[in-house]
């Protein structure tokens, strides 16, 4: 019951995922401005991530920077990493045995034929013997049972079948003066991006010429200003790529049966402000993968891991949204330079998301995001990770100040260590001095990044090129009284009560204990519109 005179908002899900663009007051109504180690089910439910546990038992490296795992001709199942020096493989008894060979001082993208791994810049290994490939270049790809090989502006394909082989007259010139960013397969095309533009050659299952000399390759230019950020960003999903652009986060969709390319999406236009500012700071991205329905992108700059961006794909939007569900992970489990996504060996095909510590540790993490539970609710290295919804405004009618009653909020939460407690601070109508104003900050103003490291990010005071949010309860968030104690089944609601005149009113749900569960899964919001006795 609302109350006598008063009015109920009720926001049921999430779906929308994190919106950073704009003022607050004009997210959707599914949406939030800002989700911090939350994740979005299928029900459209913010639920607190996993934490992370050690998958490698000795650190590897000075830092670690890439990992991959597959199928190679020696030894089956492998799953190998990389520090800025040398290459690794991961045992099954959780050992790391060196290589022997140098590693990788960013994230790089690497493709398996023929259980042979090519690396870029040409090197190759096969699970047991390093080589060189025929073709040496800085992007590799597999199409048509063929390797595709980049350099410059020119695209190079080995004879089908036969990696080793390239034939001199066997290659393609990418025209207008660009230059080669990345290379991906699509079924019998190859996708190349560049420096002006995205292109495609197709029908490369045939030769380059018939019998008679007719060319049968075809070369178009699908996209004249898509540039990518950084082919290790680019993850494949139901027949789609996931590709990170100079511009915005795209997805191009190429079906499942047709070769006919259809419109690209902006998937990340609401969190294009963020992303964007990522960009002109010469970030570059990490390496990226898709777990779960969930693409997951690990911003590299500062000699550290600045954030991961998480993107629930599947989730059912209104209609003509195609954009994906944001959220961003932070704490030791989500400094991840790059991740991969695993089956098991097992007769389940269990999945299995894996990553590596870009510091601290250096060792190889299972990363149990999506699975939330009493074993796995902190981090490997025993730390807790703060749990953060930020509201979207909500207007509270009639475009005047309003006598807001309380906030009250369904959701469940418990853990087996500890009583969690769920913490409400409401946006106050002024900002701290010398803080910035919620919704108003001046991305890319000028001023220094603060020095990364332990201590340089407190809760609640983040560093992002221009002055700081201010601290929690010092004026820019106003702490309401009362904790959310735990909450089992989801019946539970709890109230915090305001009696505060508002136009708009937005608030803050923080929980920096341990937690085996927690899902938000209602907010409500008690207004008695002025005039009212």
């Amino acid at each position: 019951m609302a109350g006598v005179g008063l009015t109920r908002t009720t926001q049921q899900t999430f779906g929308g995922g994190s919106y950073r663009n704009g003022a607050p007051e004009l997210i959707p109504a599914n949406g939030v401005f800002d989700l911090t180690n939350g994740l979005l089910d299928l029900l459209g439910d913010a639920f607190r991530r996993g934490g992370s546990t050690y998958r490698s038992n000795a650190s590897f490296g000075t830092s670690l920077r890439w990992i991959w795992d597959g199928w190679l001709a020696v030894g089956g199942h492998t799953t190998l990493i990389a520090s800025t020096t040398e290459y690794g493989k991961l045992e099954a008894s959780g050992a790391v045995t060196a290589l022997a060979h140098g590693g990788q001082t960013v994230p790089g993208k690497a493709v398996a034929y023929k259980g042979v791994l090519y690396l870029p810049g040409g090197a190759t290994y096969d699970g047991a013997t390093w080589g060189t490939a025929a073709s040496v270049a800085p992007y590799y790809a597999i199409v048509a049972n063929r390797l595709v090989t980049a350099q410059n502006d020119t695209v190079h394909f080995s004879n089908i079948g036969k990696p080793e082989t390239f034939s001199a007259t066997d290659y393609h010139v990418i025209p207008g003066g660009v230059q080669i960013l990345g290379l991906e397969s699509g079924r019998d095309s190859c996708i190349v991006f560049t420096t002006g533009g995205v292109w495609v050659i197709s029908n490369m299952a045939m030769n380059l010429t018939d019998t008679s000399g007719n060319v049968q390759h075809r070369l178009d230019r699908f996209s004249s200003d898509l540039v990518l950020w950084g082919a290790a960003g680019i993850a494949g999903w139901q027949g789609n790529l996931i590709v990170p652009g100079s511009d915005a986060l795209w997805l191009i969709n190429r079906g499942v049966t047709s070769e006919v390319v259809k419109s690209f999406s902006r998937i990340g236009d609401p969190i294009h402000l963020l992303y964007e500012e990522y960009v002109r700071a010469g970030y570059t991205p990490g390496g990226a993968c898709v777990h779960e329905n969930n693409y997951l992108l690990p911003v590299l700059g500062l000699g550290t891991v600045v954030d991961l961006l998480a993107c629930r794909l599947d989730l059912p939007q209104a209609a003509g949204q195609e954009h994906g569900a944001w959220s961003r992970l932070s704490g030791s489990g989500a400094k991840v330079p790059a991740l991969a996504s695993r089956v098991s060996d097992q007769s389940s095909r269990e999945p299995e998301l894996l990553g590596v510590e870009h510091e601290g540790q250096r060792r190889v993490l299972t990363l149990t995001y999506f699975n939330p539970s009493q074993v796995t609710h902190r981090d490997a290295d025993g730390s807790t990770f703060p749990f953060s919804l930020e509201t979207r405004g909500f207007m509270t009618g009639q475009q005047q100040s309003n006598l807001v009653a309380r906030l009250r909020v369904r959701y469940k939460m418990s853990d087996n260590e500890g009583s969690p407690k769920l913490r409400c601070e409401v946006a106050t109508e002024q900002p701290v001095v010398g803080g910035v104003t919620w919704g108003g900050f001046a991305w890319g103003s000028s001023a220094a990044w603060a020095t990364p490291g332990p201590g340089a990010y407190p809760w609640g005071t983040f560093y992002w090129g221009v002055g700081t949010w201010a601290t929690p309860g010092s004026g820019t968030y106003e702490p309401l009284s009362g904790e959310a104690p735990e909450s089992l089944d989801a019946h539970r609601m709890y109230s915090w009560r305001l009696h505060k005149r508002r136009v708009v009113v937005r608030f803050r749900l923080t929980c920096t204990q341990p937690t085996a569960q927690l899902v938000i899964k209602q907010l409500e919001l008690f207004v008695r519109p002025s005039g009212r006795p």
